[in-house]
């Protein structure tokens, strides 16, 4: 099995070229403008450019917002780690706001354990746009912990956190060179945030806390850490947390 890598970063881009944002008093300078695209915006179900999956989940999908000026044909396809995926032909009108999906079939590949690049890549019109890419990463399924386990020390399992920067922690092992930190809204469903560290303790950030928590919500986290052999020491037992 593959070891994840350590640490990745994805920012979500919106990109917008100059000149796109317009007054009221201009709308109707977007029917006669050329056939071009304003923004695209990509991410995953979580509304994030990055998401974390378990190996062989095959409902992963992805989204793209495109704002677009005048009217035409757009022509595209989707690509994941530079191999096309899907393409795409949809007749627009001018001041259109569309949004794509990516295809069931076939799916996004989540065989292979590790990080994935996707990215929508538009071939018309012709735009000035270099478009943002969105990251998942996927994780070994779960494995008996037979060998080790992860204990997490705090906080304690169903406290209650103020609405704040918060810091998890747990046992650190000899053995662990990787740990991926997840966050849950129910116990058996996919996780809200994740983050990877090689320290025994991580804080959520404040503006991590703003966009994707809600205070007076519980919530669940878990640990899963990974060894310098590959191996995976896992935490099953999710604990839970409220922000007030």
């Amino acid at each position: 099995m593959r070891r994840p890598a350590a640490f990745f970063l994805a920012v979500a881009l919106i990109i917008t070229l100059p000149g796109a944002l317009v007054s009221s008093g201009t709308t109707s300078a977007y029917a006669a403008a050329s056939f071009d695209i304003r923004s695209i915006s990509l991410y995953f179900e979580n509304r994030r450019p990055e998401i974390t999956i378990e190996q062989g989940d095959t409902n992963l999908l992805a989204f793209a917002d495109m704002t677009i000026t005048g009217s035409g044909l757009l022509q595209g396809y989707w690509e994941v780690d530079g191999r096309s995926l899907g393409r795409v032909n949809l007749p627009v009108t001018s001041g259109t706001v569309v949004r794509l999906t990516t295809p069931k079939v076939p799916a996004l590949p989540t065989a292979d354990a590790g990080s994935h690049i996707l990215r929508f890549v538009v071939t018309n019109p012709q735009t000035r746009l270099q478009g943002p890419s969105a990251l998942y990463f996927v994780v070994p399924k779960e494995v008996s912990c037979s060998i080790k386990t992860i204990i997490l020390t705090g906080p304690a399992d169903g406290a209650d956190l103020a609405y704040a920067p918060a810091t998890f922690q747990w046992e650190k092992n000899s053995d662990t060179t990787t740990y991926l930190v997840a966050f849950y809204e129910k116990p058996d469903s996919k996780p809200l945030f994740s983050a990877y560290t090689k320290s025994d303790s991580y804080t959520l950030p404040e503006q991590v806390i703003k966009t994707t928590f809600s205070a007076g919500k519980k919530y669940f986290w878990k640990v899963t850490g990974f060894d310098k052999n590959n191996h995976t020491i896992c935490e099953n037992r999710r604990q839970s947390f409220t922000f007030k």
